[in-house]
């Protein structure tokens, strides 16, 4: 799954929001359409808004949870 080599490209790359974005949004994506991961997107989601606090992006994902 191309979702796993992006978490992995994060640890790499820590503290980008560009790929914390995008693993937010898989997550986001998982949850509302398959309803899978919705626990670990919500705590991904959350670490990723305390990084990265001023981004409206991110907030605006919380609604899928």
């Amino acid at each position: 799954m191309q979702f796993l080599g992006i978490k992995v490209f994060a640890k790499l790359i820590p503290n980008q929001f560009d790929v914390e974005y995008r693993i937010c949004l898989g997550y986001a994506y998982l949850c509302r359409y398959e309803n899978l991961e919705c626990e670990q997107g919500k705590i991904a989601l959350e670490q990723a808004i305390s990084t990265f606090p001023n981004q409206q992006k991110l907030i605006e994902l919380r609604k899928y949870y």
